[in-house]
């Protein structure tokens, strides 16, 4: 959390509840992002990736400090899917109030990656899959508290 403010951001162009959406529980959202033609010449910009959580905020975060301001409604999201680099369905932490029209003055919103969850969810289904077969034998050969190897029985 401390590097947010070196993380790329993109800015959210639009939000809006997918058909799957059934607050409070389920908050499932199509999320589009500002083209990233728009961005060519402004560095590294966020390129979405499945599984990535990321922060939805209303200002580019400059220092740790900008997503921890009690006033501002930032939020966390699961990205479930990704769609020509832009187009996201994400699962939120909470409902995203994002006003859009001809006499509304729309609020800025920008993704902000915090980390990807592929490598955690990897070794979590590794580990948890089949704890009663081969997986628990692994597991407590790691753990043996004796200092001489254990032989590696994993075909029981």
């Amino acid at each position: 959390m401390s590097t947010v403010s070196q993380a790329p951001t993109r800015a959210i162009f639009s939000v809006r509840q997918t058909v799957k959406c059934k607050p409070p529980k389920d908050l499932f959202f199509h999320v589009t992002l500002e083209s990233m033609k728009k961005f060519e010449n402004h560095g590294v910009i966020y390129e979405p990736e499945v599984r990535d959580i990321i922060a939805i905020t209303g200002v580019r975060p400059k220092c740790i400090d900008d997503l921890e301001r009690p006033n501002r409604s930032d939020l966390v999201a699961f990205v479930l899917s990704v769609r020509y680099e832009r187009f996201l369905t994400i699962l939120s932490s909470k409902p995203i109030l994002f006003e859009h029209g001809k006499n509304k003055k729309r609020q800025n919103l920008y993704a902000v990656p915090l980390i990807n969850m592929t490598t955690n969810i990897r070794i979590w289904r590794a580990l948890n899959s089949k704890l009663e077969g081969g997986n628990l034998n692994i597991i407590q050969n790691v753990l043996h508290s004796s200092s001489m190897a254990l032989p590696l029985d994993i075909g029981k």
